[in-house]
């Protein structure tokens, strides 16, 4: 048996006992001695918290591996308090093949680390053209995305909600105008560097047209990274109206704005881009009235030479899992901006409703799964950065805490911050 003693949970110091990866007791600290104990492990008041569900990653297998691995991102996740992921599909090629997908499942499997769910292509090469074989997707397959792509044909995109729905899936989409492509949110400096840029409206208006599409269908939907005031404010609508639209938003749109970015190269491009500060303010205050439904990480490693270059050529993208909870823990846990039942929900309860899977709890007879946060006034460093993507936009930051371990499954991971 093991006994982790003097945990900080909701404000209560408890001893956890766990035989066999199960929570089978978990007592005020001090009332039993745990002297019986196999393995001792004093978290000497250190606050513990479920782990986190991701359900929007890059891990860029097949094809880009030296952006970041299957393993390399698994453990990543994992050492960042994150016990789920869930993989687009733009690799190279794309994850419309089902035997690409069960090779995925299969070694992801074996190495214990985080897992994963893969979020198969909706159609073909994500070229919106044909529907993919979604009828033959394995299990781990519980939504489908073409993200980083829109799908332009109304008609493929009216099969790919029938489909979906006749097999209890969601989509999950991107919504982004075609006809208005560009690099960064407008702005003066935009503007007067001639950079090609883009409104909140070229995505509010596609999530109009899906949310119809979906209604006409009767299909779940899911909006990725929402970043646009009238784009929340239709979900909200449709949510009202009783349809299963929901939402999610990511760390970056909700702590960086247009006032963050530095013009002279690519390292702050993303996709959706950043927003203006009125907007990322809103997204704050939609978040916590319940607005949006989750908090996903959108990670998205590159090498540096790929952000680290003119705007025009930079890649999109931002590597979210080194500091995703870091960012909930210091801007949204610690102010009291949200509550910890408003954090479960948002990381874990929500999103594993979305992929069709259990929870993260921390209660007798689950699973002994669950981070170790310790307080205190911590810069996140390159060097502690775990994904091979070091084109984190957070890196220099001040938070007021950082994860000491992680417990997955009753066996317990340490981070290292020295080096």
């Amino acid at each position: 048996m093991k006994v982790f003693s003097r945990a900080l949970l909701e404000g209560r110091l408890v001893d956890l006992h766990v035989r066999d990866s199960i929570i089978t007791a978990m007592v005020p600290s001090g009332t039993n001695e745990p002297g019986s104990a196999d393995v001792l492990v004093d978290l000497n008041g250190m606050e513990i918290y479920p782990l986190m569900i991701d359900v929007h990653t890059h891990l860029r297998e097949p094809g880009h591996g030296y952006k970041e691995g299957l393993e390399s991102g698994l453990e990543a996740a994992l050492l960042n308090g994150i016990s789920r992921v869930a993989m687009m599909a733009n690799t190279s090629p794309a994850l419309d093949d089902p035997n690409i997908i069960r090779s995925l499942e299969n070694r992801a499997n074996a190495m214990g680390l985080a897992e994963a769910n893969i979020n198969g292509a909706a159609t073909m090469g994500l070229l919106g053209r044909t529907m993919a074989p979604i009828d033959k997707y394995p299990d781990c397959v519980q939504a489908l995305s073409d993200d980083g792509k829109t799908i332009v044909d109304e008609r493929v995109l009216r099969k790919v909600f029938e489909e979906a729905k006749s097999r209890g899936m969601a989509v999950m989409s991107h919504c982004e105008n075609y006809l208005s492509p560009g690099h960064m949110e407008r702005t003066e400096m935009t503007e007067l560097l001639k950079i090609s840029s883009v409104t909140e409206e070229d995505e509010a208006c596609i999530i109009k047209r899906n949310i119809r599409v979906a209604h006409e269908v009767g299909s779940r939907l899911h909006i990725c990274h929402v970043s646009s005031i009238e784009g929340i404010e239709s979900v909200a609508e449709a949510k009202k109206a009783g349809l299963p639209v929901t939402c999610e938003v990511t760390p970056h749109h909700l702590f960086l704005s247009t006032e963050d970015i530095d013009y002279s190269d690519g390292y702050y491009k993303v996709n959706p881009p950043l927003r203006t500060e009125e907007t990322r303010k809103y997204l704050l205050r939609a978040l916590i009235d319940g607005k949006i439904d989750m908090i996903a990480s959108d990670h998205a490693p590159h090498a540096m030479n790929e952000k680290r270059c003119p705007i025009t050529e930079a890649s999109f993208g931002f590597s979210g899992f080194d500091s995703s909870f870091l960012n909930i823990y210091t801007h949204l846990i610690k102010p009291g901006m949200i509550t910890k039942h408003q954090y479960n929900m948002l990381t874990a309860v929500n999103p594993a409703t979305l992929l069709s899977v259990p929870p993260e709890k921390i209660e007798v007879g689950g699973t002994a799964s669950f981070m170790v946060v310790k307080e205190g006034n911590y810069v996140l460093k390159e060097k502690y950065i775990l994904s091979k993507g070091k084109n984190n936009p957070f890196i220099g930051k001040r938070f007021s805490g950082r994860i000491e371990m992680v417990v997955k499954n009753g066996r317990l991971y340490k981070r290292r911050y020295t080096g």
